[in-house]
Formats: structure tokens, C-alpha cells, sequence
């Protein structure tokens, strides 16, 4: 997604999209990066999956980086993903 996806909608979209930026900490990556890896391609079907540990927290920080720098929300995911998902799941679904 790009950082400043926001200037190709009108307001009246706008008002109807809840972007959420799900990123992890370093702590998390380094604690579960055999399931982060396991799991890389669950979305999409990646041709590439050699990644190392820095490559994921470079590339992480980059995304953190980019959607602050234009203002957007960062949720940081330390402790546990699930957590994190039902979180959001109760403050912004139910």
C-alpha cells in the first residue's frame, strides 16, 4: 500500500475507509520469526521466501517509518498477534 494512498480518493471515500497500519516490534520479529516466516505467504503466493531477520525488521521499519511520516495510525504488535487482532477486532468492529 502506498504511504500516501490517501490523495487518490475523494473525501466521501475517505470517510469510509478505517485504514489500520499492523506493524511488529523488534522484540516480536526476533521472537517469532519462524512463524512469521511460516506464515509470509499465507495471503499471497510469494515466489521468494529466503528472507533473514534483518531483511523483515528493515523492511518493517520502512513501513513504520513511511505511514507516520504522512500521519496515519501505527498498531505495533509485541506480545502476541491474536491479541492484537482481537483488540482491534472489540474497539473498532463490535
Amino acid at each position: 500500500m502506498p504511504f500516501n494512498f490517501r490523495k487518490d480518493f475523494d473525501k466521501k471515500y475517505l470517510d469510509e475507509i478505517y485504514f489500520i497500519c499492523l506493524v511488529m516490534t523488534d522484540n516480536y520479529i526476533d521472537n517469532n520469526f519462524k512463524d512469521i516466516v511460516a506464515n509470509s505467504a499465507d495471503v499471497e503466493k510469494r515466489l521468494y521466501n529466503q528472507c533473514k531477520i534483518e531483511d523483515i525488521k528493515n523492511e518493517n521499519k520502512k513501513v513504520i517509518n513511511g505511514f507516520k511520516n504522512v500521519g496515519e495510525k501505527i498498531v505495533m504488535i509485541d506480545n502476541s498477534y491474536i491479541e492484537t487482532i482481537n483488540l482491534l477486532l472489540q474497539k473498532y468492529i463490535c
